[in-house]
């Protein structure tokens, strides 16, 4: 007996391991998509770290339908493992890793080990649950409670356990689901069914009841939040029109449950209701009724609300635990293991065909966009001790995606650019040539004097020499950073600067700085090109103060100036040009200021490279000859 136990512990543990290690495979295969973006910038990752109390205000604002356990969770975990895309995806690996271990244990109630580790098998290969194992998102989190909910209500309500633990284990795993996300109120919803149906004059029927009102009221807080969420997302024209129709759902369900071929879904349902009804299990009956019951209310809830569509096939992944287990159940109850390990074999081929499929990423959602991003946690983690905080990246991309914002106001770049590394970054679409390579650049570089330029050795872009050439023509190339099979990276200097150039800040005593400034005069076309960087700690000051540039001669008269809002668009860097076409011959420096809009105070500070203290920093000293 001992043996036996040993042997099951042992391939469990093997199954276990096999359904990690796919999903630890792909943490770092792909960059960030738009709905792991929403999850980052909702647990701080731009502005670490939030608070609970953070997190449930930017969800109010930016994500109205979803709640916040998940979100607490990442929020933590950042704390201790960083904000990495790898470790912020070590949660959902962790969740899906206990959602198989925790539907070994349902299965095993419910059918015996044997289905047990059938059921693993079948999480543990099954190729669109896996893509959620990777993803920083809810859904593992979901199905682990799901199962673990599943197994608290069977054993209470069967007589499997009566114990003050599973009762208590109960009411905290339906208040979780429900604060995970809203989608496991249709598991909670079929349970109640089947339970009304089934279990409720049992000895503890009312029990039961009692549980699932305690956490809704544990939940009954947020339903304000959610509730508006809801119904914002429910309205979209463009949800509305996306979602499937019945028809359409469950051929997709059908699809995606049957690893990729709706067939072998089909011949697993057949195969489902002739065990059925040759053995007339009560367990597996019982089991049965409760699927079908929660096949009904999604269905019946898409009908109403129209919600689910294609790009959103991900919420179906709620219904993978009732068939799943029932999946287990008709593959395993023969007992002959050459029949279960063929059909485990044909499972897992079709799974890794489907994966591998360009029908495939249909249904994985925006997450498409990111296989066309260059892989940046490369970037962050080769430049991460090297990149200095003035300087900007410029790369490339085989999509324009990567640079939009989303809804905090931030893009997939921001996160490796700005969330880790602490610096921009922009991405050229690696197509680009020509009037629209030069416009993109233009726009992208802007006044930034201080450029990384990167791209990967492995997936040379179309126009590298082009945009190489282009930035050339403003900047001249410096130490290489970084050169290996992954990833090369390049420092460039505005021409104006030397490679060497030492930094001159100036730190002012509200805590506005200048990271830098230099200017540059052309003689040819009287003009001064003034380039400084600024860093604004709080979002308040920008509504306090203004910056001028000014020229002033040997006897301190103001002869030219540029004032400035210190608003967003003014950061990081800015070019001001002043003409000195006019000035009569003599001595002139060029000054800047911090002054309080208001009051036209000018703000004292000091420069970091000399130690002056003053409220008129000169940045730069010129003559013209008479």
């Amino acid at each position: 007996m001992k043996a036996r136990k040993a042997d099951f512990l042992a391939a469990l543990t093997l199954i276990l391991l096999v359904g990690f290690a796919i999903g630890a495979a792909q943490l770092n295969a792909d960059a960030i998509w738009t709905d792991e973006l929403y999850s980052l910038a909702n647990i701080g990752a731009f502005d670490p770290p939030y608070s609970p109390a953070q997190i449930i205000d930017s969800l109010a604002r930016y994500s109205p339908q979803h709640t916040p356990l998940f979100y607490f969770i990442s929020a933590s975990w950042a704390q201790l493992a960083g904000w990495s895309q790898f470790s912020m995806r070590l949660v959902s690996l962790f969740a899906g890793s206990l959602f198989i271990a925790c539907l070994v244990r349902l299965c095993a109630d419910l059918f015996g080990r044997g289905a047990g580790m059938t059921g693993a098998c079948l999480a543990a290969t099954s190729a669109f649950l896996l893509v959620s194992f990777h993803e920083i998102r809810m859904y593992t989190l979901m199905l682990m409670l799901a199962a673990m909910h599943a197994v608290c209500y069977w054993r209470l309500a069967y007589g499997r356990a009566q114990g003050r633990g599973t009762a208590l284990c109960l009411v905290m795993t339906a208040a979780a689901l429900l604060y995970t996300h809203m989608f496991s109120a249709i598991l909670l919803a079929a349970l109640g069914l089947h339970h009304l149906f089934f279990a409720l004059r049992r000895k503890h029927g009312w029990r039961i009841v009692a549980g699932w009102l305690a956490a809704g009221l544990l939940f009954l807080p947020y339903v304000p939040v959610v509730y508006a969420g809801f119904l914002e997302v429910t309205t979209k024209p463009s949800t509305v029109t996306a979602a499937f129709a019945a028809p359409e759902l469950l051929e997709t369900l059908a699809t995606l449950l049957g690893n990729g071929s709706p067939w072998i879904c089909l011949l697993l349902c057949l195969l489902l209701l002739w065990r059925l009804w040759h053995l007339r299990g009560r367990v597996a009956l019982r089991w049965t009724a409760f699927a079908a019951l929660m096949l009904a209310v999604l269905l019946a809830f898409n009908q109403q609300f129209q919600l689910i569509g294609l790009y959103r096939s991900r919420y179906l992944l709620i219904l993978w635990l009732p068939i799943l287990t029932l999946f287990a159940y008709a593959i395993s109850a023969g007992g002959k293991p050459l029949f279960v390990g063929l059909c485990l074999l044909l499972w897992g081929a079709l799974g890794w065909g489907f994966q591998r499929s360009q029908d495939f990423s249909a249904y994985v959602g925006g997450m498409v966009y990111a296989s066309r991003y260059p892989n940046l946690q490369h970037a962050v983690t080769g430049l991460r001790d090297q990149i200095q905080e003035h300087e900007t990246i410029i790369g490339f991309t085989g999509s324009d995606y990567i640079n939009s914002d989303r809804k905090h106001g931030v893009s997939p770049a921001d996160y490796y650019t700005q969330a880790q590394l602490g610096i921009d970054g922009a991405f050229i679409p690696d197509r680009l040539s020509g009037e629209r390579l030069s416009s993109a650049l233009e726009e992208q570089i802007d006044s930034h004097p201080f450029l990384v330029f990167i791209y990967e050795p492995y997936n040379l872009p179309e126009n590298l020499d082009e945009a190489r050439a282009a930035i050339s023509a403003g900047f001249h190339a410096c130490a290489i950073l970084v050169d290996d099979d992954q990833l090369f990276a390049q420092r460039y200097i505005d021409n104006a600067l030397k490679c060497d150039h030492a930094r001159q800040a100036i730190l002012f005593e509200n805590g506005i700085r200048i990271v830098d400034r230099f200017v540059r005069r052309d003689a040819a076309d009287d003009r001064l090109r003034i380039v400084t960087g600024w860093d604004v700690p709080r979002d308040e000051l920008l509504a306090l103060y203004n910056v001028s540039w000014q020229i002033i001669t040997a006897d301190g008269r103001n002869v030219a100036q540029s004032d400035r809002h210190l608003d967003a668009e003014l950061l990081k860097w800015v070019d001001i040009d002043l003409s000195t076409a006019n000035l009569a011959a003599g001595d002139y420096r060029v000054f800047v200021i911090v002054y309080e809009r208001q009051t036209m105070q000018k703000i004292s500070g000091i420069d970091v490279a000399t130690g002056q203290t003053a409220n008129m920093f000169p940045i730069y000293q010129f003559s013209i000859e008479s």
